[in-house]
């Protein structure tokens, strides 16, 4: 039997080297210090295979993900990941541009990102209006890989007639679920530690005592990571003593209580 774990190494840094070059340059420009062990802990090996696959071939990949999962951050990290990497990656985001330039707007972008990655941001919340003009500028514009991000259930929303059904069949050839922040801390509960000491208290000095602990595993983290940097920023202000408790933390983290 062929050994096949050399090439799922090699993917695995492949991932992380474009996982950190994602990350320069962008809001979350602090995980460009994350540590593979932390790293493969919030993007297990399977995740990490699948997204590398998807990055491979031309169809084009729809990331569904909760707010604050990092939708982005995947989204540039799969272009990183494939043959067209080094050819132009432009965001249209269907909330910033108003129905009246959207149209022109996007067939601009279409025709600048020719060869390279046109990534839609937060596709569902497009008007209807939005959906039929994007929908009439991918039809013409064919050599581009369509990276789309989502938070809404799209299959839904299309059979039910609130998405442009065309659209979606153009946006979904394949499609990838992003984990939550929760949904790893259950898996590895070692996150938190990881976290904090990698991402924010560098000198690896802090601690976190067993009530505070517990608050901060059992939270339901409704913000994902945004919500978790909240938190490390919160502490990072309010601890003076190199030790956390539940009176460092944020008060909403700190009145929780586990149903």
């Amino acid at each position: 039997m062929i050994n096949q774990r050399p090439c799922t190494d090699r993917i695995m840094q492949s991932f992380s080297d474009a996982f950190m070059e994602a990350c320069d340059g962008s809001p979350s420009h602090h995980l460009k210090d994350i540590s593979s062990e932390l790293l493969f802990k919030l993007y297990d090996e399977s995740f990490i295979l699948e997204l590398y696959g998807l990055a491979q071939n031309n169809d084009p990949v729809l990331i569904y993900g909760e707010s604050g999962t990092g939708q982005s951050l995947i989204a540039k990290t799969i272009h990183l990941l494939s043959p067209r990497r080094d050819k132009p990656f432009e965001k249209c985001d269907c909330l910033l541009l108003d129905d009246a330039v959207f149209y022109h707007e996007s067939k601009q972008l279409a025709r600048k990102v020719a060869g390279g990655t046109l990534f839609i941001d937060k596709v569902a919340e497009a008007s209807p209006t939005k959906q039929a003009q994007l929908h009439f500028v991918l039809e013409r514009q064919r050599d581009m890989k369509i990276i789309s991000t989502t938070d809404a259930d799209l299959r839904k929303a299309a059979l039910s007639g609130t998405f442009h059904d065309g659209l979606f069949f153009q946006l979904s050839t394949f499609s990838v679920n992003l984990p939550t922040l929760k949904e790893r801390i259950i898996v590895s509960p070692d996150i938190i530690n990881l976290y904090f000491n990698q991402l924010y208290f560098k000198s690896g000095n802090i601690k976190i005592d067993g009530s505070a602990l517990s608050k901060l595993l059992a939270y339901p983290y409704r913000g994902n990571y945004i919500e978790l940097d909240n938190i490390c920023r919160y502490i990072e202000v309010n601890d003076h003593d190199g030790i956390v408790t539940v009176d460092d933390l944020p008060e909403p983290l700190r009145d929780y209580m586990p149903a």
